[in-house]
């Protein structure tokens, strides 16, 4: 699996080619579809409470019908979970979109110090702010994602890291840096290293994928949504939605499912974990984008308010 990844990732820093890979058999797609049918028969009569049940919908285009309000748009909700569900809301032109008052938490993403943010955290405001077209300077961030990444791995810490350290990095980490780059790639790929921070995430997570097609969490174990996760990633990156590795990939990633009475219970983090809601909402969002295209990414991927800046 680690050769075929590495040959493919080869062609995406050497020649941009890996939209060129032939398409996997009917057997392929049906381990997407397999999936989202198991999922889908989860989720009935289910109303969406998190941001990745809420995106899956969205890019399936399913009825996005009724929500827990409180899960979306509640005091707790992170100010980047909030703007996010915002503007899928609103490009769906559904009724609970005009409830929210999201240019107060735009105003506080825009004014953030982002070199106090995680990873993740800066991932989430950069793609708030992109959604909702706020204005926000990319060159900050690309040059803050290149703090975070180790110069040999090409893998991601969680903060900057100036003047050395005694952090790790992880492919959870690696997978949202690649991810948030993405965001902005288009403004700052010329003056950036001739994109080597791309390149180099690439093959860190390529490296990341064990034997048995799994990615481990930083316990050390094999994590069926750090998996989940690292693959969304890689097909943003232009690895196939239904190519060998994503097929290899989901197919690691259902051994993780568990069943009662031959129904889909929830998924597993790990081998020793409890099903989980949470666990299943994250798988649920990376079978739908190998399905139907992230929904954060391409011709969705419009102002949902206010003026795109570059």
């Amino acid at each position: 699996m680690k050769k075929i990844l590495c040959i493919i990732l080869a062609l995406s820093v050497c020649a941009c080619a890996l939209c060129a890979c032939a398409k996997e058999e009917q057997k392929k797609e049906d381990v997407r579809k397999a999936m989202y049918s198991e999922l889908q028969k989860f989720y009935e009569n289910k109303r969406p409470a998190d941001l990745n049940e809420l995106s899956s919908l969205f890019a399936s285009g399913a009825d996005l019908g009724e929500f827990d309000r409180s899960a979306l748009f509640g005091e707790n909700v992170s100010d980047s979970d909030y703007v996010v569900a915002y503007c899928l809301l609103k490009k769906a032109n559904h009724p609970l979109a005009e409830e929210a008052d999201a240019e107060t938490r735009v105003t506080r993403l825009q004014s953030a110090d982002i070199e106090t943010l995680s990873t993740r955290e800066l991932y989430e405001t950069v793609l708030a702010l992109t959604l909702y077209g706020a204005e926000f300077d990319k060159g900050a961030v690309a040059q803050s994602l290149i703090l975070r990444q180790d110069e040999i791995s090409g893998g991601s810490y969680e903060y900057p890291q100036v003047g050395g350290g005694s952090a790790r990095v992880s492919a959870e980490n690696a997978a949202y840096s690649l991810l948030c780059y993405m965001l902005v790639r288009d403004s700052v790929r010329t003056t950036l290293l001739e994109d080597a921070l791309h390149d180099s995430a690439l093959v860190y997570l390529g490296n990341c994928i064990e034997e048995n097609n799994t990615v481990r969490g930083v316990d050390g174990k094999a994590n069926s949504a750090v998996t989940a996760k690292a693959l969304v990633a890689l097909m943003a990156c232009g690895v196939p939605q239904n190519g060998e590795i994503a097929s290899a990939l989901l197919n690691a990633i259902h051994n993780f499912a568990v069943f009662r009475n031959g129904a889909l219970i929830g998924y597993r983090e790990t081998e020793d974990d409890d099903a989980k809601r949470s666990t299943a909402a994250e798988i649920m969002f990376c079978v739908t984008c190998a399905l139907y295209g992230n929904p954060y990414f391409g011709a969705t991927l419009s102002p949902a308010g206010g003026t795109q800046n570059n």
